[in-house]
């Protein structure tokens, strides 16, 4: 729900969110690689909810060339955390611009490391990863196409995980290929991707993040994007396709400690490469001239998942 006047823009926003996962301890094989399980066994009567459900809220301002925001991750998951940014964009010359970007925003690669879990071992809370980043940009604008390079650090913090860093860099740019009017345009570009992390923590044991964390990941991605609108409607295609390579190391099953023979168990390192895209599509509707409804669905393969999302959009703003 935005308000604005000349220079100043405030927008809050409500977004429910619930997450579904299968019981990991279910069959004895996967208990063994979630929580303490391995060191501690099941509590008698532990059960792992099939879905967790909560509400985010944050609040949004921008100025000319400052924006920033306040908020949480969903309010009913397992932990809560405070997220917020803030990102200066000031013009060097015409068509030269320098992003910088600070924020702490929530990991959302599993249902540990957005929400965090309950252990089956101990009954304590774990996971709920926050990515605290700090990252520069340089971008270069002309009608027709536009060029970027850019890199930045995180640490990344959790209730009972361990602690990461976070290390990336990135560059590339696209060209506009093919417009009509002013109502449809396609666009064709190349993403040079390179991030990598101090510690592997993929895994769902006790202390782990369960968000992809290779040694060293690098890709190679070509963009193509179609956006147009025609009466009421408007909407945005996008399709990526290229080459990723990773590696990742050995890793502790207990990261941070835990007794008996279980602590010196590990999971082992691997050096893979592949096929890495996406797929995205966007449509929404304007109802009123105040009111606009959309959906949203994508299929994403990078790193070792697949990750496929849903979304309904309800747009109101007030005058």
């Amino acid at each position: 729900m935005p308000f604005s006047s000349t220079q100043h823009q405030l927008a809050f926003s409500v977004m429910p969110s619930v997450l579904m996962s299968g019981d990991p301890v279910a069959s004895s094989a996967t208990a063994q690689q979630y929580g303490s399980v391995a060191a501690n066994g099941v509590r008698p009567g532990f059960h792992v909810p099939a879905a967790v459900a909560g509400v985010a809220l944050s609040a949004h301002y921008q100025w000319r060339w400052l924006a920033a925001d306040v908020g949480s991750t969903p309010l009913g998951f397992t932990t809560t955390n405070v997220l917020g940014g803030i990102e200066l964009t000031p013009h060097l010359t015409h068509n030269l611009t320098l992003r910088l970007t600070g924020e702490r925003r929530a990991v959302t690669d599993s249902l540990l490391a957005y929400s965090g879990a309950r252990d089956p071992g101990t009954g304590q809370v774990w996971g709920g990863v926050t990515r605290n980043r700090g990252h520069g940009q340089l971008e270069w604008a002309q009608p027709g196409y536009n060029l970027y390079a850019g890199g930045g650090y995180a640490v990344m913090q959790g209730t009972h995980t361990v602690a990461n860093h976070e290390s990336e860099a990135g560059a590339g740019g696209s060209a506009l290929v093919w417009h009509r009017n002013d109502a449809h345009h396609v666009r064709l570009g190349l993403d040079l991707v390179y991030f990598g992390y101090k510690r592997n923590t993929y895994f769902f044991t006790w202390g782990q993040g369960g968000y992809f964390s290779p040694h060293a990941f690098m890709a190679a991605l070509v963009p193509l994007t179609y956006d147009g609108h025609a009466g009421r409607w408007t909407w945005l295609f996008k399709g990526e396709a290229g080459y990723q390579h990773y590696t990742e190391h050995a890793t502790a099953m207990f990261p941070m400690g835990e007794g008996g023979m279980a602590a010196r168990a590990q999971y082992a390192g691997q050096s893979t490469g592949g096929l890495a895209g996406n797929v995205l599509a966007r449509a929404v509707y304007q109802l009123t001239p105040s009111l606009r409804l959309g959906a949203e669905g994508g299929y994403s393969r990078s790193g070792s998942w697949d990750e496929v999302h849903g979304m309904l959009m309800l747009h109101y703003a007030p005058g």
